[in-house]
Order: structure tokens, then sequence, then C-alpha cells
């Protein structure tokens, strides 16, 4: 790394250089805690939906159908924990003056309906507001709605499994599928995001911040509307 570049101010980095840059060892415990939390809700999700797809496999139907309950229980739960820690970057860095440079969503990255249209009008959106600050708060607003609509669309889907109502229950285990995969990328991003924000966050805001998280993590999590910074 050349001396020009490893004095390069964190605000004039890039997302990728953001990412990819080291962490002082406090912060870095903070990013790898909440990340680690993040990544352990994802995983059992993933076990208790992927024990429902086989329980329909061996023609388990009923216990399928079940499953879904808690499945979707478990969605809920890393929908809140992502809207927990989107909401306290947010009101932390409504009174930063400098914040990270954020990319617009992928549309590729997503196979849902809903993250195909979230994504889509993020990247709209990402070209039309010329403030860096803006976008970087229309991303955390995307993240928030997506994990909002994915957690809600996986719920409705899932009771009209279980309870025999779905015209097309083949499509509604795709869809499932679909969502599920899709919330892994909204927490991906989020992650991301976390890890940029730290970059700029003054040390000597973290244990506040850290605080927050805790505060935030402790009160039940609403629907999030986060554009405004």
């Amino acid at each position: 790394m050349s001396s020009l570049t490893a004095r390069r101010p964190a605000q004039s980095k890039t997302p990728l250089q953001l990412w990819i840059a080291w962490l002082p060892a406090e912060k870095r415990g903070l990013f790898g805690a909440v990340s680690a939390q993040l990544d352990i809700s994802y995983n059992i999700l993933s076990v208790a939906f992927n024990e429902t797809i086989a329980l329909r496999a061996q023609g388990s139907i009923l216990q399928a159908r079940e499953g879904l309950g808690l499945t979707a229980d478990l969605f809920d739960r890393l929908r809140g924990q992502l809207l927990m820690v989107l909401r306290t970057v947010h009101e932390q860095t409504r009174n930063m003056s400098a914040l990270p440079s954020v990319t617009p969503l992928n549309r590729e990255n997503f196979r849902s309906s809903i993250g195909d249209r979230i994504a889509r009008v993020n990247n709209i959106l990402s070209h039309i507001l010329f403030s860096g600050r803006s976008r970087f708060f229309h991303k955390l607003h995307s993240l928030s709605e997506l994990a909002e609509d994915l957690a809600l669309r996986f719920r409705q889907s899932a009771e009209e499994v279980a309870e025999s109502v779905s015209m097309a229950p083949t499509l509604e285990w795709e869809s499932l599928g679909t969502l599920h995969l899709d919330m892994n990328i909204c927490l991906l991003e989020t992650v991301i995001v976390l890890k940029s924000f730290l970059q700029l966050l003054p040390d000597d805001a973290l244990r506040a911040f850290h605080q927050k998280l805790l505060d935030e993590s402790k009160r039940p999590v609403g629907t999030v509307c986060i554009f405004s910074p």
C-alpha cells in the first residue's frame, strides 16, 4: 500500500475500500459481535427451513406445514435484528458530518419480486439524489423496507401453505425459498453498511453507539421509515 493510499481520508474511500479496510481493535470487536449474531440467526432460520423442506420431500406434509410456523417466527426475529442495526446506525449518523459512500442495491442479486422492486427504486434514486448523504440514508431505508417486506411476505405465504388455502402450494414453497435467499442478501448488505459506518464513526462515539445497540435490542421493532437524514 502506498503512503498516499494510507493517508487517504476514510470519507473519500470507495465502498469497496471501506469494506476491506482494517478496523481498530475495539470497533472490530463490536462489528464481529453484531455480524456474528446476525449470521447465527440466519443459520438457525436456514436449518429450520431446510428441515421443513426435507419433511415435505419425505411426504410428511402435516409436519412440514407445522414447521413453517416456527420458520416464520425465526424470519421475523432476523427481521427485527436487522431493523435494530439499521435504525441504530441511522440515529447515530444523523449527527455525523462525514458519512460513508454506498453502492445501490444490485437487482441481479435478488430473486423475488420484492427484492427486484426495492433494488430497482434504490438504483433509480441513487442516480437522482445528488448528495452522498442522501444516498446513504436511502440505502438504509431500502434495506429496512426490504427486511420488512420479505418477512411479511414470508409469513403470509407460510400461513397460506400451513392452512392449505394456497391455490398453488408448490409455487408457494418455491416462493418461500426465494424469500429466504433474498433475506440473506439483505443481511449481507446490512453488514457491509455497518462496517463502512464504523470506519467513519469517531472513536470517542463508539461506546455510545454500542449502548444504543443494547438499548434498541430491548424494545420491540416496528415498521421503520428512515428516509430523512
